[in-house]
């Protein structure tokens, strides 16, 4: 198990996506048109095919250097790159030249993104011509070793090149197709949104097609293989042994079920057909929604049961009690549900005392299919108390998976129905197509195989899990739960759960390790699925300050944007009046008290505490200015005021805030008037909240939607925020001594070569501060600084310098 250990904290090799740089040192490398990843893995040895096309969008004939970074541990098989018909060969450079290469590059670019990549090869190509307004196609093949232990896998392809992600200018592709002698199990990017296929158990296929892709962040994919019929993998990431750590855990199970060990499975569709259904402006809800059902009908087993509910202003049933799903009673199904029609009121309490009214079977999982469009309007019309129906008649614990049709439904009632059983509530826009949704998930639910799933862990306490409760394990599916856990050691990891009416237990091994400083991804989920939970309680079940608090912290520490955090605190009043921006908060009396009064405003009227917080951080940075000239524009000096306003009351907005919007803080995540995130229910606005706290609560990757890139990043088991251009390590109080050295400078690169650990925190910047194990803090400034540091400098700065 501590070999385990060591590859869940151990570092991947460095290396990444080619680049074209110009010989003219005034102009930038140049744009990738397209890049192109194919990636074959056999029994972990790895086949990388790259294929990259660079635009020269200059007038004239460019003289270039290719380079690109290969893994220690590579072998090239193949490189291309014709000019002028005649194929070209690269030349491969050892680690001390590669080294020598890269710091020229990143002086010459001012660019410390790619201090990242110091440590590997380096293969480079001098190119001529690269033709005007034409492109030039390069094509590379490498294999090296895929880093596995104890059934834990990890392949990486970084493609973040520089200070500034490059976008590309069509698509960006990979595809991984993994072959394993052992079962394959969980297939994981927690980087990339990636579409997962797994033709045998022995087969998987990971692949994602981006437009336009930004590449600032490294494509990683995980996968385990294990002879066991569930797959179980652990991650830990605890920067900070005195606080609690994190985990992540994988579980999927075996591809190949068949028919014998399929459990059999009893589903409950239950269909409003309100008048508000009927076909108008060219969306026929009711004819789409008759087709899912068939769809769904005509997916069963023949060892399953089902029931349908049909609801208007009053409910009726298809049958009394079960039907099996055999031919002619599928046939009947789809002639009864073929003849439904939108009329009348809605009458959730009467289509619920009916789906509870059913003879379920311990010994079969069950499930709840409810669409509607619309409101209870009919007989129980209280959300508490149609909640309270739910609860009190389920008995079986059924898991009622709710479908919201349009905007006008009750998005709070339905989050709660779904919620409060273990399910998700899925919505289906103005637009877009009700059958499309309901058949995607109905299919994916098509063969249950564990239900009723239980972590133990008894080595470790485990204090917060997310989900918190976990769903049920289908074929081709995967579960990835994230946890806190206090505590370390060796611990075996208990997986029960149900397999027809038997109860099963799996056991395996793992480490939560006291310091591991690896997998920061994991902070992040876990963070963006708290403030998903926490959100939905104060949404659903009313404000509190306890859970308003706890958002806030988290909010400021990951970067994630929500109702009781701004996602932009400008500097002073008088920048407010410049975007025209009106923010009020609350005064003593109860009151408002607004900026043209001249009251320095906190982030949104919920925002108090949230502006308390950003004032202690702002005051422990305002000590820097003695050190950086620091900018009013977040780092970029040029920068000019936004078209409109960042932020217009009263309006939901979720696209990222624009690169010109001044201030000291830019997150992602939630972004909504907090009176309208605690008060709407129905309409657009409320439909947009619940599918926000719903994408934070689900949360499998940081894709770039779902992280503050912005103004927090992770370098080493260390968080760094962006205070007004200068990264500024969150140990650092102001009060330590300060060393500065200037940006560039051999200082720099000494600083660079030997100090692995300060090195990526300066890949994150021209402007950085950093504390060192010593309590010293040091500052790169492109401005000035030291530019050369002696032994006895070294000495005082880190503890395990030579002498000391």
């Amino acid at each position: 198990m501590a070999a385990a250990a060591a590859l869940a904290c151990a570092a991947p090799d460095a290396y990444g996506a080619g680049m074209l740089i110009p010989k003219d040192e005034s102009l930038p490398p140049l744009a990738v048109k397209y890049l192109r990843v194919d990636a074959q893995i056999d029994s972990q040895v790895a086949t990388t095919r790259v294929v990259q096309e660079f635009q020269n969008s200059t007038g004239r004939d460019l003289e270039c250097t290719y380079i690109f970074p290969v893994p220690k541990t590579a072998a090239i098989r193949d490189f291309a790159m014709y000019i002028g018909g005649k194929r070209m060969k690269g030349e491969l450079l050892d680690r001390d030249k590669a080294r020598r290469v890269y710091e020229e590059i990143v002086r010459r670019a001012k660019d410390p993104g790619l201090l990242e990549y110091m440590d590997g090869n380096l293969l480079r190509m001098q190119i001529y011509p690269v033709p005007a307004r034409g492109t030039q196609k390069v094509e590379l093949e490498y294999t090296h070793l895929v880093p596995t232990d104890d059934g834990l896998s990890e392949y990486v392809f970084p493609l973040r090149i520089g200070e500034k992600a490059s976008k590309t200018l069509e698509d960006f592709t990979v595809a991984v197709r993994i072959r394993s002698q052992v079962p394959i199990k969980n297939v994981y990017s927690p980087t990339h949104e990636v579409g997962v296929a797994r033709p045998t158990d022995h087969e998987a296929v990971a692949g994602m097609e981006t437009k336009g892709a930004l590449l600032d962040r490294d494509f990683q994919l995980f996968y385990t293989v294990s002879e066991k019929d569930f797959g179980l993998s652990l991650m830990t990431y605890r920067p900070d042994p005195g606080q609690p750590g994190m985990f992540l855990m994988l579980i999927s199970p075996k591809s190949e079920v068949n028919a014998e060990t399929r459990v059999p499975r009893d589903v409950v569709f239950v269909l409003d057909t309100s008048g508000s259904m009927k076909p108008q402006d060219k969306t026929d809800k009711i004819g789409q929604a008759k087709r899912a059902l068939a769809f769904c009908i005509d997916k069963l087993g023949p060892r399953d049961r089902f029931a349908i509910v049909q609801f208007s202003t009053l409910a009726q049933s298809f049958a009394k009690g079960w039907t099996g799903a055999g031919d002619a009673e599928r046939r009947k199904a789809r002639e009864w549900i073929e003849a439904f029609e939108a009329a009348g009121g809605t009458n959730f309490s009467e289509a619920l005392a009916q789906v509870f009214a059913l003879p379920f079977d311990a010994g079969r999982p069950a499930t709840v299919l409810f669409l509607t469009d619309g409101r209870p309007t009919v007989d129980v019309t209280d959300i508490e108390a149609i909640a309270k129906l739910v609860k009190d008649g389920n008995k079986p614990n059924l898991r009622i998976f709710t479908f919201g049709v349009g905007d006008d439904v009750n998005t709070k009632l339905l989050d709660r129905m779904s919620g409060d059983t273990g399910a998700l509530t899925e919505y289906v826009r103005p637009g877009e197509a009700i059958d499309g949704k309901v058949t995607r998930l109905f299919s994916k639910m098509s063969h249950p195989v564990l239900t009723e799933l239980a972590l133990e862990v008894p080595g470790v306490k485990v204090t917060e899990t997310y989900p918190r409760q976990l769903p049920d394990l289908f074929r081709g599916s995967q579960v990835v739960v994230v946890g806190s856990y206090t505590g370390d050691g060796d611990s075996v990891i208990r997986l029960k759960g149900r397999v027809g009416k038997k109860q099963e237990e799996f056991v395996y091994e793992g480490t939560f390790p006291k310091n591991c400083k690896e997998r920061s991804f994991i902070a992040s989920l876990w963070a963006h699925r708290k403030i998903g939970y926490l959100l939905d309680q104060i949404r659903l079940h009313g404000d509190s300050k306890e859970l308003e608090d706890e958002v806030v912290r988290l909010s400021l520490a990951h970067g994630i944007e929500t109702p009781y955090t701004s996602y932009l605190v400008l500097e002073s009043a008088e920048q407010y009046r410049q975007y025209g921006i009106t923010v009020t908060m609350a005064g003593p009396s109860g009151g408002s008290d607004a900026v043209a009064n001249g009251a320095v405003p906190a982030a949104r009227p919920a925002g108090e505490r949230f502006a308390e917080a950003s004032e202690a951080m702002k005051r422990k940075a305002d000590g820097l200015g003695s050190t950086f000239t620091l900018s009013e524009a977040g780092g970029r000096q040029e920068a000019s005021p936004p078209a409109e306003p960042p932020h217009s009351p009263g309006v939901v907005r979720f696209q990222p805030v624009p690169d010109s919007a001044p201030g000291g803080y830019v997150s992602t995540g939630l972004r909504a008037e907090e009176r309208d995130f605690e008060r709407a229910e129905t309409g657009k606005t409320a439909v947009e909240i619940a599918q926000e706290c719903q994408r934070l609560r689900r949360a499998e990757n940081a894709s770039r939607d779902l992280r503050g890139v912005q103004n927090v990043q992770h370098r080493a088991g260390r968080q760094f925020v962006n205070y007004r251009g200068v990264w500024v390590d969150e140990r650092y109080q102001g009060d330590e001594t300060l060393t500065k050295v200037k940006w560039g400078s051999e200082a720099y690169f000494q600083l660079v070569r030997d100090r692995a650990d300060v090195r990526a925190a300066l890949s994150q910047g021209k402007r950085v501060v950093v504390v060192t194990a010593r309590g010293q803090a040091v500052a790169v400034d492109i401005d000035a600084g030291l530019e050369e540091l002696t032994a006895e400098q070294m000495k005082a700065l880190f503890t395990d310098a030579p002498g000391t």
